[in-house]
C-alpha cells in the first residue's frame, strides 16, 4: 500500500471514528432532549394533576359550607316560626294577665322561681326627617339653613358596612292569566 492510500486509509479511518464519536454524542444529546421534554411533560402533568385535586379539594370544602349553611339557615327558619307560635300565644295570655291585674287592682303574682309584675315603660319614637325640620322650623325661618342643617346632620350619620350571604328563593313563573301580586314592603 502507497503512502498516499495509507494516509486516506488513515484520513478514513479518523473520519470513521469521529463520525461515531459524532453519532454517539448526537444520540447521547437526542436522548437527553428526550429525557428533559419527558421530565418536563411529567412536571407538568404533576403540576396540573396536583391543581386539579386542589381544585376538587376546594369544591368540596365550598359544597360542605353551603349545605351547612342551608341546614343552619333552614333550622332557624323552623325555630323562628315556633318561637313566633309561642311570642303569639305568650301574648294571648299576657293580655289576659293583664285584665286580671286590672279587676283585680293588683300588680304582682307570685310564680315558682320568681313572680309575675305588672310592668310599664315608655320609649320614644325613632327621630325622622321631618320631625327634626318641624322642631328646627319653630326656630330658625330661613328654610335655606334649615336645609343646610339636615344635610349637615345626613353626613355627620355613620355608615355600616357589613358584608354576609344573603339566601334567596326561587320565584314560581306566574301562569298566563295570573295577576302579579305585589311585593310586601318591609317597614
Amino acid at each position: 500500500m502507497s503512502d498516499t492510500e495509507s494516509d486516506f486509509t488513515d484520513t478514513e479511518s479518523e473520519n470513521n471514528t469521529n463520525d461515531e464519536k459524532n453519532s454517539t454524542a448526537d444520540k447521547f444529546e437526542e436522548k437527553d432532549e428526550k429525557d428533559e421534554k419527558e421530565k418536563d411533560e411529567k412536571d407538568e402533568k404533576d403540576k396540573k394533576d396536583e391543581k386539579d385535586k386542589k381544585d376538587e379539594k376546594d369544591k368540596n370544602i365550598i359544597a360542605t359550607n353551603v349545605v351547612g349553611y342551608v341546614k343552619a339557615d333552614n333550622k332557624i327558619k323552623e325555630y323562628e316560626e315556633k318561637i313566633k307560635t309561642f311570642k303569639a300565644a305568650k301574648k294571648e295570655f299576657e293580655q289576659n294577665i293583664l285584665e286580671y291585674f286590672d279587676e283585680e287592682q293588683q300588680s304582682v303574682i307570685v310564680i315558682s322561681g320568681g313572680k309575675l309584675r305588672k310592668n310599664q315603660s315608655e320609649t320614644k319614637m325613632p327621630l325622622k326627617n321631618e320631625m327634626i325640620k318641624d322642631a328646627l322650623g319653630e326656630r330658625i325661618k330661613d328654610p335655606k339653613e334649615i336645609k343646610y342643617i339636615m344635610d349637615l346632620i345626613q353626613s355627620k350619620r355613620h355608615k355600616v358596612i357589613r358584608t354576609n350571604v344573603k339566601r334567596t328563593n326561587e320565584r314560581m313563573k306566574k301562569k298566563k292569566g295570573d295577576k302579579e301580586k305585589k311585593p310586601k314592603k318591609n317597614i
